[in-house]
């Protein structure tokens, strides 16, 4: 049940909320924050702009900007030092560190990172106690449950055990058709997990086995119209005919052939940088 407000205390309210802070007079009348701020909202009080900006200012002060040479200090110590000692030598928060380092694209040495990896992994020495160690050989080896389970425990576990001929919940049932990554369309054909082209069965139904080196095609380029009207068994010499970038224009053609010499390079580079 709340507390109702006395004449004495909306009289203080009054005189105090527009020029003082609501924690100062929570504590002078003996209610919560929260209190006086709906008590002040509900009366139609407002506080001073001049108190609000001085508090705003003390909850956020400014951000010191960086210098050239803070700049400078943290490119040269970054990389090949603790981050905590770069924030204490700069006189600048650890998240300030962080988020200037990476505005300015510094990253950690490779030296740098495995020596935090050893010291993080000599840290976590009770995990390192509780490792196998090489050449560990598991209690139970060699042994039958019996040996090494009470009859109490090898009940509980009868109950979460695979029974014979039991099949797992996950276990599509065979003519089951899904959809690749391709968008083709795959049929189950045999348990637990031998999947076909869909095309591919249409066409043995029609015409028999897809002889190797040939391939089913879609006509509309639809991989979704499986119709034995719009497939076709092509080689593939002819595949790589139809695919071969000479069939474009001559413009296009070194076109395309430059877009793939860089995004070759592209590739290359970054993967250089993530070696670095």
């Amino acid at each position: 049940m709340s507390n109702p407000w006395t004449i004495e205390e909306d009289r203080i309210l009054k005189e105090l909320y527009h020029n003082t802070n609501c924690k100062d007079i929570a504590k002078k009348i003996n209610r919560t924050v929260r209190a006086i701020q709906g008590r002040g909202n509900y009366k139609g009080y407002k506080k001073d702009p001049e108190l609000i900006s001085r508090l705003f200012r003390e909850h956020f002060p400014e951000k010191k900007k960086w210098s050239k040479e803070q700049d400078s200090i943290l490119m040269k110590l970054y990389p090949d030092n603790d981050s905590k000692d770069v924030a204490v030598k700069l006189g600048k928060s650890l998240q300030s560190v962080y988020a200037r380092a990476n505005l300015l694209g510094c990253k950690k040495s490779s030296e740098k990172i495995r020596q935090m990896a050893r010291e993080e992994y000599s840290k976590n020495t009770g995990f390192v106690g509780r490792q196998f160690k090489k050449g560990h050989k598991p209690a139970n080896k060699g042994k039958k449950r019996e040996e090494y389970m009470t009859a109490e425990g090898i009940e509980k576990c009868k109950k979460f055990e695979f029974k014979k001929g039991m099949r797992s919940v996950n276990l599509k049932p065979i003519g089951t058709i899904r959809a690749g990554k391709d968008r083709t369309l795959m049929i189950k054909v045999k348990n637990p997990r031998s999947w076909m082209l869909l095309s591919h069965v249409v066409w043995m139904k029609y015409y028999g086995p897809v002889p190797k080196g040939y391939n089913i095609l879609y006509k509309d380029r639809n991989p979704k119209n499986i119709k034995i009207e719009n497939l076709e068994m092509v080689s593939n010499s002819e595949l790589m005919l139809r695919n071969s970038v000479c069939n474009y224009p001559e413009d296009l053609q070194l076109t395309i052939r430059r877009l793939g010499m860089l995004n070759r390079l592209i590739k290359n580079t970054l993967k250089k940088q993530k070696d670095e």
